[in-house]
């Protein structure tokens, strides 16, 4: 059984793979500064971020718009391969 540590670890952990891989695509994810500041919530920017909401949650992918990003929660049930087709799919999509 997973326990709270447990889920909080792994999103630590996919949420510092996010931010490494859109970094890597380009992107200039908002997050705060300190990995130890930092929850589960990753906004990358967009242009027209309830098209690309649109998109992604036509791919499978759950996220939010917010003013001038999509928001992504990654969560322990999340990969990291997740993160890279979903980046993929913003960058490509565009």
């Amino acid at each position: 059984a997973f326990t709270k540590r447990d889920v909080e670890a792994s999103g630590a952990a996919l949420t510092e793979d996010l931010i490494a891989s859109a970094l890597a695509q380009g992107l200039r994810p908002r997050v705060a500064p300190r990995p130890e500041e930092r929850s589960a919530i990753v906004m990358l920017p967009s242009d027209d971020p309830h098209t690309d909401v649109r998109r992604l949650a036509e791919a499978g992918f759950i996220v939010d718009a917010r003013p001038g990003h999509v928001r992504v929660s990654p969560y322990f049930y999340n990969l990291p391969d997740d993160h890279r087709a979903l980046l993929e799919c913003l960058t490509h999509g565009r």
